[in-house]
This record gives C-alpha cells, sequence and structure tokens, in this order.
C-alpha cells in the first residue's frame, strides 16, 4: 500500500467509527478530513475535529515499513516525520498529533513545557486491522484528554524506538546479507568460517554448565542496573542514529 493508500484507508475507518459512536470517554467527535489545508502551510494527512469543529489530534501518514523509502521516510518515529507531525499540530494548535505507517501508530503530546520535541510523552500502539483500530484510537484520545490514560514510561518508549528501526533495518540488512553470501565467494568463506567458531564457542561454554550462572552474578545484576539507569544516555545514542 502506498501513502495515500494508507492514510485513505485509515480516515474512511475513522469516519465509520465516529458515526458509530460519536460520543466516548466524554469527549464528542464531530468529523474527520483528509488532506486537511484550511489556514495552515501544506496539507495534514488527518485531522480529527471535536463536535464544536475544534481539532483535536493532526495524524501524519507514512507508507509500510516495507516500502522502498528510506526509514527517515517512513518510521513513525523518525525525527523527520516527527518534526512533520508537528509542523502540522503547531499551525492548528491542536494538542496531539501522530505518526503513522499503517503497521505502527504513536500519539505525542505537542506541548510539553521544558521537554525537547523527540524527548516528549509518546504512546504507541501496533496496529493488526485499522478496521477494528479506529474504534481504539478514538477510545484513547478520549482516554489521554480526560487524563485516565498514561504515557509510555521512558524505558518503554525506548525500547518501542528501538523495535520500530529493527522492523525496517532488518529486512534490508538481511538482503544485503543475502547478496553478498551469493556473490562475493570469499566473503561466503570467512562468514561460513566464523559461524563455525562460534558453534564451537557455543557447545564449549555449554560444557561448562558446572559453573555458576553469569546471568545471576553480582556483577551481572550491577550492569543490569547500570543499563536501567541510564535512560538519558540511550536516548541521545537513539537521536544520532535516527538522524544518520
Amino acid at each position: 500500500m502506498s501513502e495515500a493508500d494508507i492514510h485513505f484507508e485509515f480516515y474512511r475507518h475513522l469516519m465509520n467509527a465516529i458515526e458509530d459512536e460519536p460520543c466516548r470517554n466524554g469527549v464528542e467527535f464531530g468529523d474527520v478530513r483528509p488532506e486537511y489545508g484550511d489556514g495552515i502551510d501544506g496539507f495534514a494527512d488527518i485531522v480529527l475535529f471535536n463536535e464544536s469543529g475544534d481539532p483535536v489530534v493532526v495524524i501524519e501518514a507514512k507508507a509500510p515499513s516495507e516500502s522502498s523509502q528510506s526509514r527517515r521516510e517512513v518510521d513513525p518515529y523518525s525525527p523527520d516525520v516527527i518534526r512533520q507531525g508537528f509542523r502540522y499540530a503547531g499551525n492548528l494548535g491542536v494538542p496531539y498529533f501522530c505518526t503513522f505507517n499503517g503497521e505502527r501508530l504513536v500519539v505525542f503530546d505537542s506541548y510539553e513545557e521544558g521537554i525537547p520535541l523527540l524527548e516528549r510523552s509518546t504512546k504507541s500502539y501496533e496496529i493488526s486491522s485499522l478496521d477494528a483500530f479506529a474504534g481504539t484510537f478514538l477510545d484513547e484520545i478520549a482516554r489521554i484528554r480526560a487524563g485516565d490514560a498514561r504515557w509510555d514510561a521512558s524505558d518503554d518508549a525506548f525500547i518501542e524506538r528501538i523495535q520500530s528501526l529493527h522492523e525496517k533495518t532488518t529486512p534490508e540488512l538481511q538482503d544485503s546479507l543475502a547478496d553478498h553470501l551469493e556473490e562475493d565467494e570469499a566473503f561466503r568463506t570467512d562468514f561460513m568460517s566464523g559461524r563455525h567458531r562460534r558453534a564451537s564457542s557455543t557447545r564449549m561454554r555449554a560444557s561448562l554448565s558446572g559453573r555458576p550462572s553469569e546471568r545471576n552474578s553480582p556483577s551481572r545484576r550491577a550492569t543490569s542496573s547500570s543499563t536501567r539507569s541510564s535512560s538519558t544516555s540511550c536516548w541521545r545514542t537513539l537521536r544520532r542514529i535516527e538522524t544518520r
């Protein structure tokens, strides 16, 4: 599916969900419009309005991750995609904006005082069916507006970003590896030799199973604790990866 297919399909399901049940958790949704450009520079893919006609959410849609476009063009966590969604949200003055590629949707808090844009609160959803998700999305936006929904914890949000990065880059790496193995005999020989050495090492470690497990050793626990406490450093590293 193309980017246009994705956002018009979601628009259609949102429109049906509003017609079926406009009032959710005290919020009454009034309309949803695709390619909305009134009073802004450009066109927002989808804008959701309340019953008074005020914009509530902007959705920036991108092509699915398996498309031929680069990660920074389709990943909901890509800084370029986030900035584009925020630009429309700022122009319209809406409290929330979303980035979306048909497989994952991420809700962002548009205005979080003192927090850089790429570190603001998020809530991520994996999507298996746009039809089923449309109603869930309206429910979740209503819950967020009412203060009944929790944003993703910082560590969870970091893991979601890594997973999103993995979803896009892993198939590309696998394809590249397969091409190299097929085309470069020297590379193939080195690769298979390395696999053999790793397999031998694994068997050796298994034969030493009588040794105390490293998983529960004090040093391993200390390392795990240190890892959990370094989320700020992780965020900075991820941003450097994302902007390459």
